[in-house]
């Protein structure tokens, strides 16, 4: 017999069981405490406080998010967005960090660890946009550069154009890339930009330094890039043609 506790916290569920019997054969009593922390993703953390941990006891064949457990047995632990109704998985561009977990998963860093149940159990993920080191070879070649919704200061705002351009590497530069139709305006418009070394999700930056187009006008911008999903963006500002235009340039192949 199990009498069962439960508290309810933003982004924590604690579940508590306590043994309710002193027969001999049943199980030692446990605590359970869950939490997982979405907060630094750019893609989900918005969703922080939507989350729930799932548990099997059969290796995987089914889930739920109250489970009977057994101190010395094991488990499997997957995280699900009430938000979206999907699990979070690593193949949708996450990484997982289960290494402050009591006990330790078999693994730390998978969306599916797997865990041995002790007396007290504190099941903790940290949920974060994935990284991948950088690689020039990627950036270069064709892409589509979708220039959103452009504000110009005598034409106004009007739906901007998407625009075939070409990538190559500028070898005076490093990291540094030259960029050709910029704006639309021709293969003989061209950029200069760099992208930034990154040692984790989050400085993966984009930077157009101020410089002189061909049209001519004066080019500036800043955003960021996504090594895992081969994407970048640049907010940008363009001076020419007797007016100034603002606009997201949204990167993809």
């Amino acid at each position: 017999m199990y009498k069962r506790i439960f508290k309810l916290f933003i982004a924590t569920v604690v579940f508590t069981l306590l043994n309710a019997s002193c027969a001999k054969n049943d199980s030692p009593s446990y605590t359970l405490t869950t939490r997982a922390d979405l907060k630094s993703s750019s893609v989900i953390g918005t969703d922080h406080g939507f989350t729930v941990m799932l548990f099997s006891t059969d290796n995987g064949i089914t889930f739920t998010q109250f489970p009977i457990l057994q101190v010395g047995k094991k488990c499997i632990v997957k995280i699900l967005n009430n938000n979206s109704g999907k699990i979070l998985k690593s193949t949708d561009f996450l990484s997982f960090d289960w290494s402050s977990s009591t006990p330790k998963p078999n693994d730390a860093t998978s969306d599916t660890p797997e865990f041995t149940v002790s007396g007290s159990n504190n099941f903790t993920a940290i949920v974060d946009d994935k990284h991948c080191s950088f690689d020039a070879s990627a950036w270069t070649g064709a892409w589509k550069g979708a220039e959103g919704t452009v504000k110009g200061t005598v034409s106004g705002t009007f739906n901007g154009t998407t625009d075939n351009v070409t990538i190559s590497v500028d070898s005076a530069t490093p990291n540094g890339f030259i960029m050709t139709n910029f704006f639309g305006d021709g293969p003989g418009v061209t950029i200069k930009f760099t992208m930034s070394q990154s040692t984790t999700a989050h400085d993966q930056i984009v930077t157009v330094p101020t410089q002189t187009t061909s049209d001519p006008g004066t080019a500036s911008g800043t955003g960021t890039y996504d090594q895992c999903q081969g994407t970048f963006n640049i907010n940008t500002t363009y001076t020419a043609f007797g007016e100034t235009f603002t606009w997201l340039y949204k990167f993809t192949r």
